[in-house]
Order: structure tokens, then C-alpha cells, then sequence
């Protein structure tokens, strides 16, 4: 009891507007949260009453007021490997991680670089032994590393490289483009056709070029 009369007495303090709209905003999360976290199904209605509360609260002094920023926490939500329900302190870092383009599934420069650095180690050679996560991480990270093999970057292209290369992806995803399934980038090998004289003119230039080179050492 002690702890909800807590809530409501810091709760007028703020601002009523900017409350009203954060507790919507936290209605919608709860909403999308149930799917990722059914642990909010056993919660008892008082309880979660409190729990949104202090969430409300949460967002309010963390800053956290658009729903863009929502989006960014959503996506994490989404990416972990298990049920539980984030704390609002987890869920704010992660509204405010600063990568833009989260909710649609793209990850963060640090994180796409990270990710880039390592398959350096494998090369297009030996992609088939990298684990990438999915489709989508595939096709940026081959996209970053064939762009920085052919142009040989430094370490500021890099990270332009890596900046232009998620902000294409999310241009192609947030209007709708499908993500390709991978294929291997090892270029395919070019058989050049030769005629028989092409073949014999060849070895005559190469046996007048020997000649001419036992000539000179001769003199």
C-alpha cells in the first residue's frame, strides 16, 4: 500500500499531460509486451496495475515519451532468447540505445561492426562456416565486407561503409522489400574459349620473346 501511495504522491508532482500520454504509451507496450513475455499473463490485475505505474514513471524520468523509441525497445524485447518481463530500466536503455533502425530489425553500427570484423576471419571462402543469424545479417555483412575488400577502406570509410549500408537496408525494408534468401558471393570462375590459332599464335610470341632474351645474355 505504502508502495502505490509512493507512485500516486510522485505521480502529481509531474506533469498531467505528459503522464496521460506516457501511460497510453505504456498500454501499447503492455499490449505487444504479452506476446513476448507471457510471464504478464500470471500477473495478478492489481499487480500489474502497479507494475505499469511504476513504468509510467519510469518513462517519464528516462526521457522515453515517442513511440519510435518504443519501437527500439519492442525490437530488443523481441531478440531476446526467453520469457521474462525487462525491468523499466532494462526497457528504457534500450528505447534509448540509439539505433534508429531497430524496429525494423536492423541491428546497431557497433553491433553490424562487430559482427563485419568477425567474418573477416572466414572470407567469402569460408562463409558456409560462419553463423550468421539470419538472412538479413547475411546479406549485411557480405555487403559491408565486399565493399571494404574491393575499395580497401580505412578505418573512417569503414564506418560510413557501415552507416550507408543500414540506412539503404532500412530504406529497402521500410518500404516494404523483401529480404532475399543468401547465396555465396565467391565469384564463379570464367572459362575464356581460345581458337587453335590464338592457342599457336601465343606460343609463337612466347618463343620469340625467349629467343630474344637467350640472344641479349649471349652478347
Amino acid at each position: 500500500m505504502n508502495q502505490v501511495m509512493n507512485i500516486q504522491r510522485v505521480a502529481e508532482n509531474k506533469n498531467t499531460q505528459s503522464a496521460s500520454m506516457v501511460e497510453r504509451l505504456i498500454n501499447r507496450v503492455f499490449e505487444q509486451l504479452i506476446a513476448s513475455c507471457p510471464i504478464l499473463l500470471t500477473i495478478q490485475p492489481e499487480q500489474l496495475k502497479i507494475i505499469k505505474q511504476q513504468w509510467v514513471l519510469g518513462f517519464i524520468e528516462g526521457g522515453v515519451t515517442t513511440f519510435e523509441q518504443v519501437k527500439r525497445g519492442m525490437a530488443a524485447v523481441r531478440a531476446k532468447s526467453n520469457g521474462y518481463l525487462p525491468s523499466v530500466g532494462e526497457f528504457i536503455s534500450w528505447c534509448k540505445s540509439g539505433n534508429e533502425y531497430a524496429h525494423l530489425g536492423l541491428p546497431s553500427i557497433d553491433e553490424l561492426a562487430k559482427r563485419v570484423k568477425a567474418f573477416m576471419g572466414y572470407g567469402f571462402e569460408l562463409e558456409d562456416q560462419f553463423a550468421f543469424a539470419n538472412d538479413l545479417e547475411y546479406w549485411l555483412i557480405t555487403d559491408v565486407y565486399r565493399k571494404c575488400k574491393v575499395n580497401r577502406w580505412n578505418d573512417k570509410q569503414f564506418d560510413v561503409g557501415l552507416r550507408e549500408t543500414l540506412s539503404a537496408w532500412a530504406d529497402r525494408l521500410s518500404h516494404g522489400e523483401k529480404i532475399p534468401e543468401r547465396r555465396r558471393q565467391i565469384p564463379k570462375t570464367v572459362k575464356i574459349t581460345t581458337t587453335l590459332e590464338q592457342d599457336l599464335n601465343y606460343l609463337a610470341k612466347m618463343k620469340a620473346m625467349l629467343k630474344g632474351k637467350r640472344l641479349g645474355a649471349t652478347a
